[in-house]
């Protein structure tokens, strides 16, 4: 490290004024009376198409009938009893090698209805970056995970993972200063969602 750079961040350190409290996670959070229906609809206000399925058995069935599979080549596919693709992700030692993956298939840990989001970490995902490289994106939620607001979810402990997690909501969008969007431009470009739930339970 440079002496210009150590003295800057020597500075920088001495200004700091402790250590500050996360705040409380209590409040008056939103609720809906139904967070299942809920998140479907704001998924696919975010561009996101979710689908139902009862079981795992099912829900393969889904996967192999989604349009992003009618043409797909490279498909991959990290969610317990989903058996479809053939690419393994644990057998890939090079991230470089995902440059021409279509389909990646993932499941999430906890759903939010309020944004439409599912928070996936790299417990099951060798390589994470299959989430950022693949043409198209699956994510599978069981309905019994979906809460209503971000303070359940992070009151249910979805920090507690090892090493990387994010929010996924929707498809990559990008827009510029003159407000044109691009969808894809920057990861998936397009999110299919698929809900392990009784369909007939989701009003």
């Amino acid at each position: 490290m440079g002496k210009a750079k150590a003295e800057i961040l020597g500075r920088l350190e001495r200004q700091t004024e402790g250590t500050v409290e996360l705040p409380t996670l209590t409040g008056d959070w939103i609720q809906y009376a139904d967070p299942v229906a809920q998140f479907r609809d704001t998924a696919i206000k975010v561009s996101a198409q979710v689908y139902f399925a009862e079981g795992r058995a099912a829900c393969t069935q889904l996967v192999k009938q989604l349009d992003c599979m009618k043409t797909a080549e490279e498909v991959c596919c990290c969610v317990t009893e989903v058996e479809v693709g053939s690419l393994v992700l644990s057998s890939v030692t090079d991230p470089h090698e995902l440059d021409s993956l279509d389909v990646f298939i993932a499941e999430g840990t906890i759903g939010v209805a309020e944004n439409g989001a599912i928070w996936v970490d790299d417990e099951n995902i060798s390589q994470r970056v299959a989430l950022f490289l693949t043409q198209h994106l699956v994510l599978v939620i069981e309905s019994g995970k979906i809460l209503n607001n971000l303070a359940e979810a992070y009151s249910a402990g979805i920090m507690d993972f090892s090493r990387f997690g994010c929010w996924i909501s929707g498809p990559s969008k990008t827009a510029d200063i003159e407000q044109s969007l691009v969808i894809g431009a920057h990861g998936a470009r397009t999110l299919d969602i698929i809900v392990i739930h009784e369909k007939q339970k989701v009003k």
